[in-house]
Formats: structure tokens, C-alpha cells, sequence
């Protein structure tokens, strides 16, 4: 009887304690809430019969879970008066796992300026090779919609030099592709401000326009300061 052989095979069983808390059954997807957010660990079996975590992941979740619990003290006071302790506390890690981290806390906002720009980049590299300045403008509007958050936060902290530096070299970059923008660093830092300078202003206000509506507006204001061409308008005057 199968029921029987099923149950000579529990009795024969070595009984197992308790999981482990916060490490659940090893060998499948483990889903655990990190600063309010919940995310899914995988583990691998080894050739020995054992599971671990890897350890790039873990260190990833890691960083990201100590970000995330800075953003959030930062919406209840200010920047300065966050300490490494209350911080480490919020994000559930030891001060020695903090320190093996980042340096500071202006460490911590300067990773997530960088995973920003990254965000950018790919967006941009996402392109087609023939898009022009319209596209690149919406295509900035865009990420800095999907990333205000962060963003907005930074500002806050009274660190937009952070985001400035990114972002022109951000631009810089992305106008040697454009072949209207390939004079010189000038345009590429004029578009950086435009740019940065609007999406400040855009956050203040409470994001009332949609991206898209918002990157057609500057791509329409940053047309008209173009002086008209003589030649085009004595063509049109004959």
C-alpha cells in the first residue's frame, strides 16, 4: 500500500527543525521584504548537495536595500542629520557591513546618481541611429520622470552638483552622436543646463505635465531661439 511504504519512509525520516528565519527552504526562490520592498532571492545547489546565495547578489541587494533606507530617512528629516547608525539600523545591517560599502553618505547618493545615468544611457543607446535632438530631449524627460524620486531627493540634500556632473558628462557623450551638436563642448553644455535647469523646475511644480507634452515644449522653445536665416527669408520675400 502506498500509503503505508509512505509512511515507514516518514517514520525512517530524520525529524528537521524549525527553518532557519529569514532563510526559509535553500534551493528555490526566497521572497523577503528589504526595506519595504519586496524582492525574490535565488539560490543554486552545489556539487556538495548544498545551496547558497551568490555573492555578487547578495551584495547588490545589499547596497540596494541601504540606498533605499537613506531615501526613505531623507523624507523624514534632514540629510545632515542622518546618522550611520539609524541609517544601518533602517536598512537591517551592521555598521562593519555599512563601512564595507560606502565611505559616506554622500557615497551612497552618488551610487544612485550613477544607476540613474545608467538608466539614461541605456535609454539612449536604446535610440535609433537616425534620432535627432526631438527624441533625445524626450527621451531625458522620460527617465527623469521614472527617476524623480531619487532625484528630487538629491536636490533636497542640497547635492545637485552630484546630478550636474553626471549629467553633462551624460550629454557631452550622447552629442557626439548628433551630428547638429558636434561643434564643440559649448551645445552640449547648453543642453545639459536647458535640460537639468527645466526638469528642476518641472519637480517644483508638481509634475503637472506629462513627459512627453513637457519634451515637445522644449524642444518648441529651444527651436524659436533660433535667429531665422537671412538667405531663407529673402527666398521667401521673391
Amino acid at each position: 500500500c502506498a500509503t503505508v511504504r509512505n509512511a515507514a519512509k516518514k517514520e525512517n525520516k530524520p525529524e528537521k527543525g524549525p527553518p532557519v528565519a529569514g532563510i526559509g527552504i535553500l534551493g528555490g526562490p526566497l521572497p523577503l521584504t528589504f526595506c519595504g520592498t519586496p524582492v525574490t532571492l535565488s539560490f543554486r545547489n552545489t556539487r556538495k548537495g548544498g545551496s547558497r546565495l551568490k555573492h555578487t547578489q547578495e551584495n547588490q541587494i545589499v547596497r540596494e536595500c541601504i540606498a533605499t533606507a537613506l531615501l526613505q530617512l531623507m523624507r523624514e528629516k534632514p540629510f545632515e542629520a542622518i546618522t550611520v547608525t539609524e541609517l544601518a539600523r533602517r536598512a537591517g545591517v551592521s555598521r562593519t557591513t555599512y563601512y564595507r560599502n560606502f565611505t559616506s553618505k554622500e557615497d551612497i547618493l552618488r551610487a544612485s546618481v550613477d544607476q540613474i545615468m545608467d538608466a539614461f544611457t541605456k535609454a539612449a543607446e536604446a535610440l535609433p541611429p537616425q534620432a535627432g535632438v526631438r527624441e533625445v530631449v524626450r527621451c531625458a524627460f522620460s527617465c527623469g520622470q521614472a527617476h524623480s524620486g531619487t532625484m528630487q531627493a538629491i536636490r533636497r540634500a542640497g547635492l545637485d552638483h552630484l546630478l550636474r556632473e553626471r549629467f553633462d558628462a551624460f550629454i557631452e557623450e550622447l552629442c557626439r552622436h548628433l551630428p547638429i551638436l558636434r561643434s564643440g563642448a559649448y551645445p552640449a553644455r547648453m543642453l545639459s543646463g536647458a535640460l537639468l535647469s527645466t526638469l528642476f523646475y518641472w519637480y517644483d511644480t508638481g509634475m503637472q505635465e506629462s513627459s512627453s507634452a513637457l519634451a515637445d515644449l522644449f524642444f518648441l522653445c529651444m527651436s524659436g531661439l533660433r535667429e531665422p536665416d537671412p538667405a531663407a527669408q529673402n527666398t521667401a520675400g521673391n
